[in-house]
């Protein structure tokens, strides 16, 4: 069967990618895989567990949502910098990395030498054997958009803008790592610090710092190449420490070096928040 024929939900995704996404829940959560695919169901807009959802779509009693289609871009394919059909026509095989008591830290997704190839060339940083590390967030379930609730019982929010989603994405990493926690007791303050990286493909510097009151100061340099970095090597004040939320260079040799520069405050008193 090819993928054009290949049974689709309403949010457009086919069968076989739904399986590999639940597989990777599975593993994630390490639930079970039909309990897995039962969730992988309801993300993509059936109302029934997965096996009557596979009935259903096998049936052609469901039809796909050409609007929602359209919305859809998951955290996985905008990690890979292709579009979700792209992504429909490949498969791929997923491994964890994780520490002995099963902290997730990455993904490897291995493509298979069937995949098209001028898929596979926009994927940048696919080694030659056709893997690639993707971030634990690579295969996070959709939220919801509340302004969609009256067009769609399963609205996908992807207009996030797009500063706010690296942010999100280097917060979900250095809170994976338990460096910093949500929850603040009143009294403590963090420490001032910074991690290297992968984010959306690409190597990046993840720094945050107390501003008081609970709130921590979160910054992203993406896409962040440190060899070419003008202020790398220099001594003492002048050289790179990571230590404020942009670079230290002048803004006109940013592009040399680093592609995005952006920061926020991570609410923690009155709520959870960026």
């Amino acid at each position: 069967m090819s993928t054009s024929d290949t049974p689709k939900f309403p949010s457009g995704r086919n069968v076989n990618r739904a399986k590999q996404d639940a597989r990777a829940i599975a593993k994630r959560k390490k639930i079970p895989l039909h309990q897995a695919l039962d969730e992988i169901a309801k993300i993509n807009g059936s109302i029934s567990n997965w096996s009557k959802a596979l009935a259903s779509l096998r049936n052609n009693q469901f039809l796909p949502d050409t609007k929602l289609t359209q919305r859809i871009q998951g955290p996985l394919a905008l990690e890979l910098g292709i579009s979700e059909s792209d992504l429909e026509q490949l498969n791929y095989d997923v491994q964890t990395n994780e520490s002995n008591d099963g902290l997730i830290y990455d993904y490897m997704l291995t493509f298979d030498d069937a995949c098209p190839p001028e898929i596979l060339e926009k994927i940048e940083g696919l080694s030659n054997d056709n893997t690639i590390w993707v971030s634990v967030n690579a295969f996070d379930e959709p939220q919801p958009d509340p302004l969609d609730e009256q067009l769609t019982p399963f609205p996908v929010k992807t207009d996030m803008n797009p500063y706010r989603k690296l942010l999100v994405l280097g917060l979900n990493e250095i809170l994976s790592r338990g460096l910093l926690s949500l929850n603040w007791n009143g009294e403590s303050r963090e420490t001032t610090s910074h991690i290297e990286t992968l984010i959306a493909g690409h190597n990046s510097i993840v720094s945050w710092s107390d501003v008081g009151l609970g709130e921590v100061r979160i910054s992203v340099w993406w896409k962040y190449n440190h060899s070419k970095h003008p202020q790398a090597k220099l001594t003492g004040n002048a050289r790179e420490s990571f230590l404020s939320p942009s670079p230290l260079a002048k803004r006109q040799h940013y592009p040399k070096f680093v592609g995005v520069v952006c920061s926020a405050w991570l609410e923690r008193d009155y709520g959870k928040y960026i």
